[in-house]
């Protein structure tokens, strides 16, 4: 262990995505994505320290299963590294879980960045996402952060430039769906599959330095999540639309949404018309609903001793 080094922080941010194609089912049972993913200022924070056995909780002394991805990623890593790296981690969680956003993937990303300093590893990203990509695959993207081309099944990341400040409001219905991921990956069929062509036209503008418009996002399950989620989703959906949002996208799998907008001024305004609206029974004000802004990668990464 770095004896200089006895505390540690980190950020795990959600991310949204600029673009998710899926070009068709891999012989691994997978399938072949590309993608623009960004990552946004919702986080969770993940702290580490020195301690004679491995304790993972969160930051209310909850103990986390195996099952959990912090968990496997820090015997993921000892595995790579063939060394035992016993750690005390704790997460604040901010992040809603089975969302789209990335929150258990961030969180595996956070502890291995964060094993890597403490012990002084000195491992490249390209290797600590390596052994990410065993665990989760959004795992690799959360290790280089920022905006990033994601391709193959996840595990191929590339850098791509900051783009200037952006703002979204992200809305998550309050549901949740066992094995959802899995589940909408199922519901694809032929007619889903495209060609990458959203995501290379994202690539050369912001490339260029230029944006990424509201009507220049696409996710492959915007139509298949209505059918999935159904009734919660609908309603915040037209909840959105109908206080303002030009558009809204599907984030990861989902259910969460997110609508770009030109402000955090107008952020904040469009959450409060949703929260006041009402169809049905569907309540705005009981809509889990957050204002986040794009984050550079230095942002994403970095590890505060």
């Amino acid at each position: 262990m770095n004896s200089a080094v006895r505390n540690l922080r980190t950020l795990a941010p959600a991310k949204i995505n600029w673009t998710l194609e899926v070009l068709g089912p891999r012989e691994d049972g997978y399938h072949e994505i590309r993608s623009v993913m960004q990552t946004i200022d919702l986080c969770d924070e993940v702290k580490a320290e020195p301690s004679e056995a491995p304790i993972f909780e969160t930051v209310d002394g909850e103990r986390l299963g195996d099952d959990d991805l912090m968990v496997q990623g820090a015997r993921a890593l000892e595995g790579h590294v063939r060394r035992a790296l016993p750690v005390r981690i704790r997460v604040q969680k901010r992040v809603p879980v089975a969302s789209g956003l990335g929150g258990g993937s961030s969180d595996a990303a956070a502890v291995l960045r964060l094993l890597d300093r403490l012990y002084g590893l000195g491992l490249a990203v390209e290797e600590m996402a390596e052994v990410g990509a065993a665990i989760g695959s959004d795992v690799p993207f959360f290790l280089y952060g920022g905006t990033a081309l994601v391709e193959g099944k996840g595990e191929r990341v590339s850098s791509l430039p900051d783009v200037r400040e952006t703002w979204f409001v992200i809305g998550v219905p309050f549901m949740f769906l066992v094995d959802k991921t899995k589940r909408m990956y199922l519901s694809l069929t032929a007619d889903h599959f495209t060609d990458g062509s959203w995501t290379q036209r994202a690539v050369e503008k912001l490339r260029a330095g230029a944006a990424v418009e509201t009507n220049e996002r696409y996710n492959v399950f915007h139509v298949p999540a209505y059918v999935m989620y159904q009734e919660p989703l609908v309603k915040l959906g037209d909840a959105m639309l109908y206080a303002g949002a030009r558009t809204f996208e599907v984030a990861g799998s989902g259910p969460a949404i997110s609508a770009k907008v030109d402000s955090r001024d107008e952020a904040e305004s469009l959450v409060r018309k949703i929260r006041a609206f009402v169809i049905g029974d569907f309540h705005g004000a009981e809509a889990n609903l957050m204002i986040a802004r794009t984050l550079p990668a230095a942002e994403a990464t970095a590890i505060v001793e």
